[in-house]
């Protein structure tokens, strides 16, 4: 993979561009009930080529308003999730992510979330990130109480009929946070 298509790297993983050769991960991932079971259930193999197509021609048209990027283990080169930073309907910088299960537990959750905020602030320039859960997601939930986000509120998501924890990290809370850690 060129590195032209790499957009940040952490200790233990790094992030590119998907490609259409990635069809078969994403389809194997999204095709996983645990995995998908707090974004909407697993998707059939057309959902997952639409989706992927959508991710593509994102990168195409250049607009940057939604991005998804592969997440690999640096070690072996393995996929081992993906990773987003979208613009959502209340037109919020908002990051996700989603890991294969069988790299559940072993801390990538909290480092591409950290990578994530890293790279929107210094590389983007992007002045607020926010991430939503649902509040019974509690892997996400403890990743995302660990990570620099700090909790906004928690409210019922009628579209999902759901509880979401909204979460928030503004760049200057971030800079200040990381100027303190390094003294």
């Amino acid at each position: 993979m060129s590195r032209k298509t790499q957009m940040f790297q952490t200790e233990r993983l790094y992030v590119r561009l998907l490609t259409a050769e990635d069809f078969q991960f994403l389809h194997t991932m999204q095709s996983d009930p645990a995995v998908m079971r707090y974004v909407g259930g697993s998707q059939d193999e057309a959902g997952n080529r639409a989706d992927l197509e959508k991710i593509l021609s994102h990168y195409a048209s250049g607009d940057g308003s939604f991005l998804v990027w592969a997440v690999i283990q640096r070690s072996d080169d393995a996929l081992v999730g993906t990773c987003a930073l979208i613009i959502n309907e209340h037109d919020e910088h908002e990051i996700g992510y989603r890991l294969m299960e069988s790299y559940w537990g072993n801390g990538f959750g909290l480092e591409v979330t950290e990578g994530l905020v890293r790279y929107a602030f210094e590389e983007r320039h992007i002045d607020q990130l926010v991430a939503y859960v649902d509040k019974e997601n509690v892997p996400s939930v403890r990743i995302l109480d660990r990570s620099s986000f700090l909790f906004d509120k928690e409210y019922y998501n009628e579209d999902l009929k759901c509880t979401d924890r909204r979460y928030s990290l503004t760049r200057i809370q971030w800079s200040n946070e990381n100027d303190s850690n390094a003294c």
